[in-house]
């Protein structure tokens, strides 16, 4: 393994780490009472405060907002990123099913699939800030195709609806542009 992504095969040992931290504790527990509360007190407010800041500093996407306007205009079906598609789907309570552009070979959950490509008016949502050049390449894509749409941005969603014909994510050649898992 050589590159950037190298690392990513040491992650199995950090399955031995609780056990290792574990075991010299309780060495440090059997020896030093006092010497191991005050180990434990580190460790468990140092624990805390980084997951305080963690949630303090996420600013996380509009799910619930964009989700919301979905299910007000009865966009109930759609396409989208894998990242942004499992958010709508819990925030709605499964009022709407949306799936992930590449279904035809990485087909998370087959029945969303098929609503989606059964429905008569499926929407599209782009994520500007994982995709920032999508949006443009759909549209120049639609034009070319002679397919009117409407368009609106919610943070950073782009939803693109009212289209006057359906068109289908291969139509729309932007899977590698996408670079979906």
């Amino acid at each position: 393994a050589v590159g950037i992504n190298a690392p990513r095969y040491m992650l199995g040992l950090s399955v031995l780490f609780p056990f290792v931290v574990g075991k010299f504790l309780s060495l440090i527990a059997v020896r030093n009472k006092a010497f191991f509360g005050l180990i434990l007190a580190v460790i468990l407010v140092t624990n805390g405060m980084s997951i305080h800041n963690a949630w303090a500093s996420a600013k996380l996407p509009g799910y619930a907002d964009l989700t919301s306007w979905l299910i007000e205009k009865k966009y109930n079906h759609g396409f989208t990123d894998y990242s942004t598609a499992y958010p709508v789907v819990l925030y709605s309570n499964e009022k709407m099913s949306p799936t992930i552009f590449s279904a035809t070979f990485d087909d998370r959950y087959p029945a969303y699939t098929d609503r989606v490509r059964n429905a008569t008016d499926p929407v599209y949502v782009i994520d500007t800030k994982m995709y920032p050049l999508v949006v443009a390449k759909m549209e120049r894509r639609l034009l070319e195709l002679g397919v009117s749409y409407r368009k609106n941005q919610w943070d950073r969603f782009v939803v693109h609806h009212d289209l006057s014909r359906k068109v289908y994510p291969p139509e729309l050649k932007l899977t590698e542009q996408l670079k979906l898992n």
